[in-house]
């Protein structure tokens, strides 16, 4: 087995979308793109999921935070490389405790960030593994981006997967707008 890597975390730990609420902002930079975002995710298996950015904050963290029945899984603050050591992972009592460190022990040791990304494409393409990232996977993620502008705009939750007559399924630019070279 693999370790699970970052770019797993939606797949492997949250699992599908459901439907997503959001809000963006132009707040703190003086840009012509939003520097603030707040999404909220249902997630299809009922759960909750809380995603935030800001480029106006006075130091610059990436952090992962995952709240489950017996254990609280957190990431490091670094950054764009938030895959770092040291994670944390706390249980509610002493027992549980325990185990999930044991289950740590246990589990594979692998390549992070870029280094584990070329490792992981060098499998795939000697050695036939399947590929870290699908391009169904990839699609995933642009109809999670495509659902978070189109709620930002109208206001309103996006169900998930966007389908073809979904008014943003061909583009995030707002409605009049031409994308250069189109004309």
């Amino acid at each position: 087995t693999q370790a699970i890597h970052a770019h797993d975390i939606v797949k492997h730990v949250l699992g599908p979308v459901a439907r997503v609420f959001a809000a963006t902002r132009t707040a703190v930079n003086p840009i012509e793109v939003e520097d603030c975002s707040a999404v909220l995710a249902e997630m299809a298996d009922g759960s909750l999921a809380t995603f935030s950015a800001t480029l106006g904050a006075a130091t610059e963290i990436t952090r992962l935070r995952f709240v489950f029945e017996n254990v609280t899984v957190e990431s490091c603050l670094k950054a764009r490389d938030f895959t770092d050591a040291p994670w944390t992972f706390v249980a509610p009592d002493a027992g549980r405790q325990r185990e999930v460190d044991a289950a740590l022990r246990q589990a594979p040791r692998d390549l992070e960030s870029f280094a584990g990304q070329f490792a992981a494409f060098h499998r795939t393409l000697t050695e036939g593994a399947k590929p870290a990232v699908t391009l169904a996977d990839s699609r995933r993620a642009l109809e999670l981006v495509t659902a978070i502008y189109a709620s930002a705009r109208s206001g309103e939750a996006v169900e998930l997967p966007i389908g073809r007559d979904h008014p943003a399924y061909r583009g995030w630019l707002p409605p009049g707008v031409e994308q250069a070279g189109t004309g």
